[in-house]
């Protein structure tokens, strides 16, 4: 089969979406299928380019609206000559990932011009915020206004988690499709490179390091995890808290920040697995999520997990055996749930991780959800 893949984003720009896309897009390729990844062009990256297991990538031009965030389409000659392209290449399946980019529709758009079958799937389970009232509002307003349009095309619609197509009901889309984000779990850990973050950030093996990794905006809870952070300054057992990503907050929380509170930036992937490979704790209190790869990322390290009710944090911790659910977003509960995990000994707290690791390893893999996939769209032809 040949799939298309539209995302909005993709590499070098990193994020859960891109990672998604990257990694299913392997997969087919390693099952002898061909892949074509459409996305938007939001630098000076290539407009196209081969990857070194021939997937191939078309960036079309855009208007990288709120630093990015929100690509807006921007039909030029250029962009016509790339979509004529990508028509050319003449996809079987068209997979169109999130649900709310200008993008999304031209993803859906491909799929008709083709009469090929499409499955949109949704990264998300609460709207799109930047954390002021007014802007959120006109954001929400969008939300439905755009996926009203993208339902005209009538695709297949699935969530990335149980909650992400639960939250498909608030745009009058009813499915219990459900196509789940994934990981290599072994490969990611062994990955990790050698750097000592506890030796440059002068954190002893006898503190807790909790880490956190995701974009520096208020829906990821990193000012929680600050005010958290503070709680814990002058407890006996040193505790320390260490984010990595970058955004718009940085500057307020180097602020607000202490001594046991740091931020590390953007890192790869490989000094990525050796930070949580040398945690105790990850935790993210995000106020939305689809189904969040970091988590995957501290399971597969073996690295329990504190996070909010959000994505697919069930799917991930469906009980205390194997992490723990926030009650909400809140910095006093994050510190409440640190404090608990504080109580407990290595060999009880290495048991969590554990469990965790081998239910990311056994039912978290690229091969099972490729075959989601493939279900979907067997589904799609069912029904027709």
């Amino acid at each position: 089969m040949r799939y298309a893949i539209f995302s909005h984003l993709y590499f070098p720009h990193t994020g859960g979406v891109e990672s998604f896309t990257h990694n299913l897009s392997h997969e087919l390729v390693r099952s002898g299928n061909e892949v074509l990844i459409v996305t938007m062009r939001i630098d000076n990256s290539p407009e196209y380019e081969k990857q070194e297991d021939d997937v191939e990538v078309l960036r079309l031009p855009c208007y990288p609206l709120m630093s990015g965030r929100l690509p807006w389409t921007r039909h030029s000659a250029a962009y016509r000559a790339l979509f004529k392209q990508a028509l050319a290449w003449k996809a079987d399946r068209v997979l169109v990932n999130t649900r709310f980019y200008p993008h999304s529709v031209e993803g859906l758009k491909y799929a008709h011009k083709l009469d090929a079958p499409a499955v949109l799937l949704d990264h998300g389970s609460a709207y799109l915020t930047v954390g002021t009232s007014g802007v959120d509002k006109i954001l929400a307003a969008f939300e439905h206004a755009i996926t009203a349009i993208g339902k005209l095309y009538r695709p297949t619609f699935a969530g990335i988690s149980v909650r992400s197509a639960q939250w498909l009901e608030t745009f009058g889309i009813a499915t219990k499709i459900v196509i789940p984000n994934a990981i290599d779990a072994d490969g990611f850990r062994s990955s990790a490179s050698q750097r000592d973050f506890r030796k440059e950030l002068g954190i002893s093996q006898a503190d807790m390091l909790v880490v956190s990794v995701g974009r520096l905006e208020p829906e990821k809870g990193s000012l929680q995890l600050a005010k958290a952070a503070r709680r814990f300054q002058h407890e006996q057992q040193a505790v320390h808290f260490a984010i990595a990503g970058e955004g718009s907050l940085r500057g307020e929380l180097e602020a607000v920040s202490g001594s046991n509170f740091h931020l590390l930036g953007n890192i790869g992937s490989a000094d990525l697995a050796r930070l949580l490979l040398s945690a105790d704790v990850f935790c993210l209190p995000s106020r939305s999520e689809g189904f969040c790869t970091s988590l995957l990322e501290a399971s597969a390290c073996s690295l329990p997990s504190i996070i909010t009710d959000v994505g697919g944090a069930r799917e991930l911790i469906p009980s205390r055996e194997y992490g723990w659910i926030l009650p909400n977003q809140s910095g006093e509960s994050v510190a409440q749930a640190i404090s608990s995990v504080m109580k407990l000994s290595p060999s009880e707290l290495a048991s969590v991780g554990e469990k965790a690791y081998q239910l990311v390893r056994n039912s978290h893999t690229w091969s099972d959800t490729m075959l989601r996939l493939e279900e979907a769209y067997a589904r799609q032809t069912t029904d027709k």
